[in-house]
């Protein structure tokens, strides 16, 4: 294993860590003298050394990295705890209207744009031609161009979404298969 000048662990550039470190901030911020890196870095040390010996400090921070840590989430009581947390914070007050709107946002669906193409639709399903309205109402958008399509209620979306990932890749094979068989 190859070591850094300092005795370190080559990380990068054969450089170890720390040494990387003060390497970045010496070409940086060169404006910043070398005394000044040096009290920076004195302060840094005496404050993780104090923690260190912090029996407080220390504790809090393993508590800390066992409840939040990965193990802790892998675990089925971890998984249940953050399966509450996500519960709670979606059945919050007003989160599904925000959600809702955040994702129409997001693929170009304005407020004035849903009111036109309700009003434009007859508050109908562009597919299927029933009436939609609340939670069944769905703004379909173009997922190669990102462009808002229309309105669908919640069944036309979702036959849709599966046409376009997986039925239209096998009609294509299909034809292609039918035209070789012609020949």
């Amino acid at each position: 294993m190859k070591r850094c000048a300092c005795g370190g662990k080559v990380l990068a550039k054969g450089l170890c860590s720390r040494c990387y470190q003060r390497e970045w901030a010496r070409t940086q911020r060169p404006e910043q003298t070398a005394a000044q890196r040096e009290r920076k870095n004195t302060r840094a040390r005496e404050r993780h050394t104090q923690r260190k010996a912090d029996p407080v400090y220390s504790s809090r921070k393993r508590t800390h990295a066992r409840l939040h840590g990965r193990k802790v989430r892998a675990t089925p009581e971890g998984k249940a705890r953050q399966r509450a947390a996500d519960l709670k914070h979606r059945k919050a007050p007003g989160y599904a209207a925000k959600h809702l709107a955040a994702v129409r946002r997001r693929n170009g669906f304005t407020p004035e744009l849903v009111a036109a193409l309700r009003k434009s639709q007859a508050q109908r399903c562009a597919l299927c031609d029933r009436p939609i309205q609340g939670k069944n109402e769905h703004a379909d958008h173009c997922h190669a161009t990102g462009k808002p399509r229309g309105l669908l209620c919640s069944r036309c979306n979702t036959a849709l979404g599966v046409y376009e990932k997986r039925v239209r890749p096998w009609l294509a094979r299909w034809e292609a298969y039918l035209v070789r068989g012609r020949a």
